[in-house]
């Protein structure tokens, strides 16, 4: 049997000292802060009328419309739909990216069990409403028959169960020494939660006079979980510097004894605090810390608001419920008719004179009441409270005619959300603050938690669960091997928090653009049969509609059958000869086609030489008998008038020569013209034929892609069938 830890029990004295101490201690520093979330809290729920206010109005109208709570949940509810996502990347050492992947996807898969972002909104909440709000990072075992445990994500909901280090420096808390978390108990339920207790019953006197208040009440005992941090020195880095290793210890106490004792892994105190706006306030003391909340500053505007309206009922209430008022006997003869005079329509009341008997005069006839409030001075002072309501958190108010829904333009309302999120916008970064320090609280914890050769569950960006091989070398889906030493890692990480939405927010995203856009257009996009079976699996797996969905989505696209690989690299080897005999019979056209051209060609060239003998051989025979006729002439005519008769002749026979030489030279430039038109003409037909035939080929390619693609998915039918 081991032996006892010396703290456990009442031995350590000076430990149980310093608790109460510091217990009382944290009790009074926090008063104010913890005084003014109460009364915060009050105002929520609508209740903003103290004791004192009551008693002053009793009997009198005390109502409180509610304007804080449409603002409170405009923060809270946009946090809710835009989780955060935890991000850890390498920071040095023996850090790699795969093990930062790893750490990331398994705090992932730790916030996914435990609900994690409930928790954290939660924890926002209390501090946008009362100006503080709390969670823990705690373990517990996997089951009731397992030694095995796993960190979980718990919420406190209750503030003021949490007791904390006032005297942290760090806007996330990250520094605070000690904490407590108190659970006041009845003395029954004591005796049997811890029936290992020294004592199980109790006096004053147990507790000392000073602190028997704090933890005993005759009735109930207060049970405290206590954080403490001790810092060990050591000597680290090449000039020996001196260091300080922070440890934390949770004990669990009852003030009278140490009841049991955890070292807890990492060096923070796994309360994890969201804090409201911080200010530093001197009351006469010296500065302390000021807590505000989203509601703090607008309580005054509230409760105004909450006096003005009462006060208009109360009005209301003063009207009298009698109508009309009359002297005695004025309402005896048409008694019935006065009786039913609200009810039942009557042409004519008749009323009985009275005299007077002091100076015999008929009295005034009956005369209805008017007490009508005010309503229009009531609702401007309303709506003055609500004008100082919004701009004390922050939000900006729209002019009054604006207010009307058909008066909204969409770029105002974009605008006037935008000036509610920056006046808010101190409460979120402290809430992504808090995340932070959780993810470095969970990162450092992992190395304590996760140890031995196991596996652990993780869960990916895409939302998909696995279970990962740690301490030992594991091969992934791609045939690499991978070793996840987790229980020896020794690298330093950064967590950082994304500001985009997390993976959860982007798939909701995602599926509505798979579901509105993708989906419906799926049959124009320019893709094939196989992309678009694999893209209508993937949208089918991104709606999450359960076993049954998965099983749809491996019927479209059963990716991890191997027969289906095959059958998909068949149809791509199909698909690339196809186009590879495309471009070959492309080619063969070309080439065809020019062939034909330089036949064409040719040919025009030939009968342009043709024509051009066939001048020349006219000119040359026209000389020739230009010389015969002169030579006949110079024979026959021996005298003048013969030769100028003959000479005559001679040039008009000349002139109509040279007109058909002239004619048949213009009828060979036409010619020559309408050769060189038709070989241009050839050569643009056989190009247009060419296009013609290359976008039928690849018509036809496609059709023998596809016809392929649908043989392929029916015997893969067919054989699923069989």
């Amino acid at each position: 049997m081991p032996d006892k830890d010396p703290d456990i029990g009442t031995g350590n004295t000076d430990l149980l000292k310093r608790i109460k101490q510091r217990y009382r201690y944290g009790i009074d520093k926090w008063d104010r802060n913890r005084k003014e979330g109460q009364k915060n809290m009050k105002y929520v729920s609508g209740d903003p009328w103290d004791d004192a206010d009551k008693e002053a109005r009793k009997d009198r109208p005390t109502v409180c419309p509610d304007e804080l709570n449409q603002y409170v949940n405009q923060v809270v509810n946009t946090a809710r739909q835009n989780p955060r996502g935890i991000k850890v990347d390498p920071a040095g050492d023996d850090a790699t990216d795969k093990l930062a992947e790893y750490r990331e996807n398994r705090i992932r898969a730790i916030e996914y069990a435990c609900n994690a972002s409930q928790v954290y909104v939660n924890g926002l909440q209390a501090a946008v409403e009362r100006n503080i709000g709390y969670w823990k990072v705690t373990r517990a075992y996997v089951s009731d028959e397992s030694d095995e445990q796993e960190i979980v994500i718990l919420p406190v909901m209750n503030p003021d169960s949490i007791v904390a280090d006032p005297d942290y420096k760090e806007l996330d808390g990250s520094d605070i020494k000690w904490a407590f978390e108190l659970d006041r108990m009845p003395i029954a339920d004591f005796e049997t939660e811890f029936p290992d207790a020294e004592k199980t019953s109790f006096t004053a006197e147990d507790f000392g006079s000073e602190y028997a208040s704090d933890w005993y009440d005759t009735k109930s005992i207060q049970i405290a979980s206590y954080w403490e941090v001790k810092q060990v020195a050591r000597k680290v880095g090449k000039k020996q510097r001196t260091s300080y290793k922070r440890t934390v210890t949770q004990y669990v106490t009852n003030g009278v004894e140490i009841l049991r004792k955890t070292v807890q892994p990492g060096p923070y105190i796994p309360i994890v605090p969201v804090f409201g706006k911080e200010l530093w306030v001197d009351y006469g003391t010296g500065a302390e810390r000021v807590l505000l909340s989203l509601v703090s500053l607008a309580r005054d505007p509230q409760k105004a608001l909450a006096y003005v309206m009462s006060s208009m009922l109360e009005n209301c209430g003063q009207l009298p419920k009698t109508p009309y008022i009359g002297y005695v006997g004025q309402f005896e003869t048409d008694k019935d008719a006065w009786d039913s005079l609200n009810q039942l329509y009557h042409t004519r009341v008749q009323v009985d004179p009275v005299v007077d008997g002091g100076n015999g005069q008929v009295l005034p006839l009956p005369q209805r009441a008017s007490n009508v409030p005010d309503f229009g001075a009531y609702s401007i002072g309303a709506d003055i409270c609500r004008r100082a309501i919004q701009a004390a958190m922050g939000i900006a108010p729209l002019p009054t005619a604006a207010q009307r829904s058909n008066q909204k333009s969409g770029v105002a309302i974009q605008k006037v959300q935008a000036e509610q999120a920056i006046g808010s916008y101190h409460l979120v970064d402290a809430y992504e603050r808090a995340i932070k320090l959780t993810g470095r609280i969970i990162n450092n914890w992992l190395a304590e938690i996760d140890l031995g050769e196991t596996k652990r569950p993780v869960r990916l960006a895409d939302g998909k669960h696995q279970l990962v091989a740690i301490n030992a070398a594991t091969v992934d889906a791609d045939g690499h091997e991978y070793h996840f030493p987790i229980a020896d890692d020794k690298g330093r990480y950064q967590v950082t928090i994304s500001t985009a939405p997390s993976s959860d927010s982007q798939r909701d995203d995602a599926r509505d653009f798979v579901a509105n856009s993708l989906v419906p257009n799926l049959k124009t996009l320019p893709i094939g049969p196989q992309q678009a079976a694999q893209i209508l699996s993937t949208s089918i797996r991104m709606m999450q509609l359960g076993p049954m969905g998965d099983q749809m989505a491996d019927i479209i696209s059963p990716q991890n059958n191997n027969q289906a690989q095959q059958m998909d690299q068949m149809q791509q080897q199909m698909q690339a000869q196809a186009e590879q005999f495309q471009k070959m019979q492309q080619e063969l056209q070309k080439l065809q086609l020019q062939q034909a051209g330089k036949v064409i060609e040719m040919q025009g060239k030939m009968q342009l030489q043709q024509q051009d003998a066939q001048v020349r051989l006219t000119e040359a025979n026209l000389d020739r008998q230009t010389k015969l006729e002169v030579a006949e002439i110079g024979t026959k005519a021996q005298d003048e008038s013969e030769r100028k008769q003959l000479f005559g002749e001679l040039e008009s026979q000349f002139h109509d020569q040279a007109h058909d030489v002239a004619m048949q030279a213009h009828q060979q430039a036409h010619e020559k013209d309408l050769a060189a038109q038709q070989h241009q003409q050839a050569l643009e037909q056989g190009d247009q034929q060419a296009q013609n035939q290359s976008a039928l080929a690849d018509q036809q390619a496609a059709n023998q892609s596809v016809q392929s693609a649908q043989e392929a998915q029916q015997a893969q039918e067919q054989q699923a069938g069989d």
